[in-house]
């Protein structure tokens, strides 16, 4: 087994730097290989199955190559990895014996990468099973970054000016004929690039993300595969700081068999839930959240929005496969679930570095007042359905509204 240190694993791959893993023999397009030293680029090992290198791709094709060489990762290569089982076109090459010189101790790990670890342990190749990107190395996470706040005194006025131009790219990705939608944009899948004494925020991994192209039109399964493989797998309403206000009490509904509760009762239940009041004090969405629920409880939309997340967790409880889901939503439930999915990409974020700042005990006030504004904004409409509500915020600038907070407006 072949790679440098390990620096990150999750569920879905394992990243290592200094050397990169090699690529197979005859798997690479690269006309030159990698230098495994070479400090701009890590390497990442994922299921075959993953479609990371895709997404990637995608990011950059919308935002175009100067927006995405600020805010993005990119990917220099997609191959086969290389093990004793498929070696690399030269035994004798600097990079398979830098590689083989830093050996590491994978097995011994008890983190994520079990099935790459398996594969190692048991002897077997882990191309059939694996593949391998180089991806460019950014500068530092942002829960790494968040040690700054409270260590060197980060000035919050250089987060402030770097949060409109990373809004407008989060709003690139997902207004678009083409969408790609990040459904997993926590603390450290965000990256941090200072510049001087300014900052620039960026996206650093595309692991679990959902892609609609215009080639093909609106995927008939694309709700039904965000409902089955998120909604009714894991347990995320108070936990994951990543996930938007409808997300989380639609999953709450889900896990917790709420689908017949009056929309009061439901509510009373989410504010009061233990799990929700243990994270009020370190998740921007969830602070204050008493009075704002007191608030979004008197406005016909929010109520109309609780009784078609309870429709929609009951129809995903009856058939938790994605085309019977899918083709059993009604308009509304698509145009609310379009809605709720495309809030991860916008609102998610600057929560995310709201909440750092809450737990880094500096001032998140522009953050909270942010949030709770993103959050009421389709409820406070009068006279519009709950389809024109929705519609209408997510043609909206948001960074119209960041602007607001900061000037007091």
């Amino acid at each position: 087994m072949f790679g440098g240190r390990i620096i990150g694993e999750g569920e879905d791959g394992c990243v290592s730097t200094g050397p990169v893993w090699p690529c197979a023999s005859g798997s690479s397009t690269l006309k030159q290989s990698i230098d495994p030293m070479d400090p701009r680029y890590v390497s990442k090992i994922v299921s075959k199955t993953d479609k990371e290198d895709e997404y990637i791709l995608a990011a950059n094709r919308i935002l175009g190559p100067e927006l995405s060489a600020i805010h993005l990762v990119q990917l220099k290569e997609s191959c086969a990895p290389a093990n004793s089982f498929n070696p690399p076109s030269d035994l004798e090459s600097p990079a398979y014996k830098a590689s083989k010189e830093s050996l590491i101790a994978w097995t011994k790990k008890k983190e994520a990468c079990d099935s790459l670890k398996q594969d190692i342990v048991q002897g077997r190749s882990i191309a059939s099973k694996h593949k391998l990107m180089y991806i460019s190395k950014y500068p530092m996470t942002l829960d790494q970054w968040a040690n700054g706040l409270t260590t060197t005194g980060i000035p919050l006025q250089s987060v402030y000016t770097a949060i409109p131009p990373f809004i407008r790219i989060l709003q690139k990705l997902i207004q678009g004929k083409e969408q790609l939608i990040n459904l997993d944009l926590h603390a450290g899948n965000i990256f941090v690039r200072p510049q001087g004494k300014q900052l620039q925020f960026g996206l650093a991994d595309f692991g679990r993300c959902l892609l609609r192209q215009p080639v093909s039109g609106n995927d008939p399964l694309f709700f039904g595969k965000y409902l089955c493989e998120n909604t009714a797998v894991y347990e995320l309403y108070a936990s994951y700081n990543q996930i938007p206000l409808e997300a989380r009490l639609l999953n709450f509904c889900y896990v917790k068999r709420l689908e017949h509760l009056p929309p009061g009762e439901f509510l009373r239940s989410w504010v009061s839930d233990p799990h929700v009041i243990e994270h009020q004090k370190t998740d921007v969405l969830l602070y204050d959240h008493t009075k704002v629920m007191e608030q979004l409880r008197m406005k016909p939309i929010f109520i109309a929005t609780i009784e078609t997340i309870q429709s929609i967790s009951r129809k995903l409880r009856a058939s938790p496969t994605p085309i019977p889901i899918t083709q059993g939503l009604t308009s509304n439930e698509k145009t609310f679930l379009d809605y709720m999915i495309t809030r991860y990409s916008i609102i998610s974020p600057i929560n995310i570095i709201g909440s750092i700042c809450l737990l880094a005990k500096a001032d998140a006030t522009h953050f909270i007042a942010f949030v709770k504004r993103a959050i009421m904004a389709p409820y406070l409409q009068t006279g519009s359905s709950l389809a024109a509500a929705f519609s209408s915020i997510q043609r909206a600038d948001m960074g119209i509204v960041w602007s607001d907070v900061v000037n007091g407006r």
